[in-house]
């Protein structure tokens, strides 16, 4: 189950409901009315609605992730199986990318990605699960620009689900920016069972937000105690990057972080 909220829409995806012949997941939006702020009417989006492209098959995981800003919709299938050629990567991972009108209550679907979109650094392989956890954030790419971030459970080298974060911009396609705990100035390093990324949040700003970004990194001398750290400034080319410091308590390692998501 994943949930979001943004305006007027509660965002609820439930990537274990049946839809047709398969339980291939769906989305859930409740818009309340202009005239009555407590009255929110109800739609649903599977795979299998109208303009979603492919079909949607047994285990896909429609709405594991989904995220919701002004208006923005992204939806991720992290099992979905992706087709290249005559390769099929199952659980391989796509996102899917919506406008939501909330006066009409209609959405217009605008793109879907996945590794092996022209452009995104790498190759949809079996369970990469890209999208398995996404966010929309803004000015991460340029100013004022609405962006999707997205996480891939990858190898990297030999190491096994060591991880990559994924940013592109929203509404236009303009470069995608692949991060990694190699990439310049990201704290940590590539290990396997890292997972960088499995944890994303905005911290909002006036006109750009901050991005923060989980890892399951060893923290010596406390054991596997994770890793959390944010970008000092946007875009995120040039931007350096800081790691958030766990908050000490009476235990002899610190267990906890002094973050809580802005409302």
């Amino acid at each position: 189950m994943s949930l979001a909220a943004s305006g007027r829409t509660i965002v609820v995806g439930n990537p274990n409901e049946k839809a047709g012949r398969f339980v291939v997941g769906a989305v859930h939006l409740f818009t309340s009315t202009d005239a009555n702020p407590t009255v929110f009417r109800h739609s649903r989006i599977t795979e299998d609605s109208a303009h979603i492209p492919g079909r949607g098959l047994d285990g896909s995981s429609f709405g594991a992730a989904v995220d919701y800003l002004d208006g923005r919709l992204i939806i991720g299938a992290p099992d979905k199986q992706v087709v290249r050629f005559n390769n099929y990567a199952n659980n391989a991972g796509q996102v899917f990318l919506l406008r939501w009108n909330e006066s009409t209550r209609k959405y217009t679907y605008l793109r879907a990605i996945n590794q092996n979109t022209k452009g995104v650094p790498g190759v949809a392989e079996p369970w990469d699960q890209f999208g398995y956890t996404v966010l929309l954030a803004r000015g991460l790419s340029t100013a004022n620009s609405y962006d999707l971030v997205a996480t891939s459970s990858e190898g990297i080298g030999a190491a096994r689900n060591a991880g990559s974060v994924l940013v592109t911009t929203f509404d236009t396609r303009k470069g995608y920016l692949n991060l990694t705990q190699a990439s310049p100035g990201v704290p940590g390093d590539i290990v396997a069972q890292h997972r960088f990324g499995h944890a994303l949040a905005r911290r909002s700003g006036t006109s750009s937000d901050v991005l923060v970004i989980g890892a399951a990194d060893r923290q010596e001398p406390c054991g596997n105690g994770g890793l959390l750290m944010q970008t000092s400034g946007t875009p995120l080319a040039s931007t350096t990057w800081a790691v958030i410091p766990a908050q000490v308590d009476d235990s002899p390692c610190p267990n906890s972080w002094p973050y809580t998501l802005p409302k």
